[in-house]
């Protein structure tokens, strides 16, 4: 788990392309501090990165609309995909 790559898109557009390696904590810490408070059970999700910071992007900011496709695939794990959908 110490060198998975990690990659984003949004609609089809790479938004980060990183490894678990440039984690500020471990995924092993993550799992042990948040399992001090809570229990864990099997299909949680954790999330722990941001997805590229959208503010920052040149040559104008991309946030996050309704009816965009959120993809976040790790290597030897699986894909995560998630519509954006409008707050209610």
């Amino acid at each position: 788990l110490g060198n998975l790559s990690i990659r984003a898109r949004v609609n089809g557009e790479l938004r980060q392309n990183s490894s678990t390696k440039n984690m500020v904590f471990n995924v092993y810490e993550v799992v042990h501090h948040i399992s001090l408070v809570m229990t864990l059970e099997p299909c949680d999700i954790i999330a722990t990165e941001r997805l590229g910071v959208a503010v920052f992007m040149k040559p104008e900011p991309k946030f996050l609309s309704p009816g965009d496709l959120v993809e976040v695939e790790i290597e030897n794990i699986g894909t995560l995909r998630n519509k954006v959908v409008e707050d209610l």
